[in-house]
């Protein structure tokens, strides 16, 4: 199998070969930053810093002003047991401060993943010699397809399957009575593709509780612009009628803690006017993590400027 350049790279720069260590903790990163760079994503995915009045005399971000940031409602229909029900509208009323700074983030959804070696030993239908990439897979479309029923959408599998890589990118059309979403239009569809994990790993300590520390296998969100790991619903002729953002988070719910959900700007949908959000996030246990930065000012590591002592 040929490996391109930027393949390459990822795998040089996930095996240690950078300056910085993989899954080393930067305290003036996002937890959202910090985990798409543990899991390939690049530096290009920066933090964004809000308004000075979010940060305290000594320039760390003061808890209480992300409250003013209204996260995504969950709804009182998730059918995620535990699942916290918000009173407001989803990303409703922002910090007058956020917005996305420039092109510095993705333009696709990535997921990424650490796989704790225990999930190897559990008992799955197709029988022990399942393959970590299969269990991925069957994993992400079983929950997709229960998040999908609790949204009142039906899929039907495409009949015929794109292999990339040799690996099958698995197909959905969508339909829903209420929507514009119609199996024979053929104008929304469910692509789910999974490369293989590639390598194992002690999965960082800023991760879910479920597997921080612990062993694990690393599915890089790193991938060229066609075999790059995704959960994507596309919608045809401009369309947004399905609340992609309520699906991710019913997908994100739904999943073990230790899988995550990169989504990028002005690409999920939240089926209001053709509306669209526009910064990016991560999903982890159903539950938003922003690209913000916890300091502000010239104190930055990685950054071209350089710290500067406090007097």
């Amino acid at each position: 199998m040929r490996i391109g350049l930027l393949s390459l790279l990822a795998l040089l720069w996930l095996t240690g070969c950078t300056s910085m260590k993989p899954g080393t903790l930067d305290e003036r990163w996002s937890k959202a930053r910090n985990l798409t760079m543990a899991a390939g994503m690049g530096a290009e995915l920066t933090d964004h810093t809000l308004a000075p009045e979010a940060y305290d005399s000594d320039g760390k971000l003061l808890d209480y002003q992300l409250n003013r940031i209204a996260l995504p409602a969950y709804g009182s229909s998730s059918g995620v047991s535990g699942l916290k029900v918000w009173p407001h509208g989803p990303f409703q009323d922002l910090y007058a401060g956020w917005a996305l700074p420039g092109n510095n983030h993705l333009h696709e959804h990535h997921f990424f993943a650490w796989m704790p070696l225990t999930e190897l030993t559990k008992p799955v239908e197709t029988g022990p010699e399942t393959t970590p990439r299969e269990r991925m897979e069957a994993l992400i479309v079983e929950h997709s397809m229960a998040a999908l029923r609790d949204m009142s959408y039906k899929a039907r599998p495409f009949s015929a399957r794109t292999s990339l890589n040799g690996i099958d990118m698995l197909q959905w059309y969508l339909s829903d009575e209420d929507s514009g979403c119609d199996i024979s239009a053929k104008n929304c569809v469910l692509t789910v593709y999974v490369p293989p994990p590639i390598k194992e790993m002690v999965a960082p300590a800023y991760t879910h509780h479920g597997i921080a520390g612990k062993e694990a296998l690393l599915f890089s969100a790193h991938g060229d612009d066609e075999t790059f790991p995704r959960v994507i619903i596309s919608q045809a002729g401009g369309i947004r009628t399905i609340s992609e953002h309520v699906f991710y988070q019913k997908l994100s719910a739904r999943m073990p803690g230790w899988f995550y959900i990169y989504l990028a700007p002005d690409e999920v949908g939240i089926a209001d006017s053709n509306k669209t959000i526009g910064y990016p996030y991560v999903l982890e246990k159903g539950r938003p993590l922003l690209f913000i930065s916890p300091e502000i000012g010239p104190v930055r590591i990685n950054d071209a400027e350089t710290e500067t002592a406090k007097e």
